[in-house]
């Protein structure tokens, strides 16, 4: 599972990357397998337990196995952000 964040319109989005050119926000996820809201920010989604990680990673295999059924985005398009905008330490080697 590939995750970033990016710019979309007036907000920043957490994204899933379908493919090299594709991803799904984590709004749009929500919206199309009527999940819980519990993950808007990458901070959210790196808390959420097992049992929802599981089901987030099922609904991404079915999106990339479908794609054309959901709402997707252009990602040559996309401005991308810090992937985890709410980093509270930031460590380097």
């Amino acid at each position: 599972m590939k995750l970033g964040t990016i710019q979309n319109e007036t907000h920043q989005s957490l994204i899933f990357r379908i493919d090299d050119n594709l991803a799904i926000t984590a709004d749009n996820l929500i919206k199309a397998f009527d999940l819980e809201p519990s993950f808007q920010t990458m901070q959210e989604f790196i808390v959420c337990d097992d049992k929802t990680q599981k089901i987030i990673n099922d609904a991404i295999e079915e999106v990339t196995s479908n794609p054309e059924y959901y709402s997707l985005i252009n990602l040559s398009d996309a401005r991308w952000l810090a992937p985890n905008p709410e980093a509270r330490k930031i460590l380097g080697v």
